[in-house]
């Protein structure tokens, strides 16, 4: 029995080590230089991001260091839309693109191009309208969805009313928290600190998703 676990444990770390160099192998010279320039490590329960440069390259990194976090966290999102709603996820994601696409500016289009082809190179499949979606659930879901949902699915229940809060970073000043979420998530990505240089402009810290209510951000 031990020797068929031991086996089953080499054979599991030999599949990753295999994918993952198939996937660093795939990444073209430009990707490599952009993601030299990134880097992720975790501390305290937290995952922290660093990425910099012009959109597609912030997307890139983005993209290819979070890949897991946003497939699982797009995983959760999509269960529980269909839950609540008794609709497919696809649907949201047709409609949200049309939606918001056209009114999204060129650099953060770009950028977003750019989380898709870094989580692709990572061997995570999504597209833009996704990551659209992704971004714009809270105002899909909390305002959108409950002025048509009685004409689409009656029978879902509204959105529970939500307030929110945010902090803002001015480096090198400290973080500047103002926490009243009345829930938290526990998306993957939720757990992520982000920290983003826009192409020689000013640096922004921020979580990925909403701050979460702990004493654990001294960088």
């Amino acid at each position: 029995m031990k020797k068929i676990v031991i086996i089953l444990l080499i054979s599991v770390f030999i599949c990753k080590t295999l994918v993952y160099g198939q996937t660093n192998n795939q990444l073209t010279n430009e990707q490599k230089v952009w993601l030299s320039k990134a880097n992720r490590h975790e501390k305290n329960g937290w995952i922290y991001i660093h990425i910099e440069g012009m959109p597609e390259e912030r997307g890139f990194q983005h993209g290819y260091l979070l890949a897991e976090e946003i497939k699982e966290s797009l995983r959760i999102l999509s269960e529980a839309w269909y839950y609540r709603t008794a609709i497919e996820w696809k649907w949201l994601v047709q409609k949200a693109g049309k939606m918001f696409v056209p009114k999204i500016d060129i650099e953060n289009l770009n950028e977003i191009e750019g989380i898709v082809e870094g989580m692709k190179a990572a061997g995570v499949i999504t597209d833009r309208d996704e990551i659209v979606t992704y971004n714009g659930i809270a105002e899909l879901w909390m305002y959108w969805w409950p002025s048509v949902k009685d004409t689409i699915s009656p029978n879902s229940h509204d959105p529970k009313k939500q307030s929110c809060s945010s902090f803002i970073v001015e480096l090198p000043c400290s973080i500047r928290t103002f926490p009243g979420f009345d829930n938290l998530r526990n998306d993957p990505e939720f757990n992520a600190i982000l920290n983003k240089i826009e192409d020689k402009r000013a640096s922004l810290r921020a979580q990925v998703w909403e701050m979460e209510q702990r004493g654990e951000l001294n960088f």
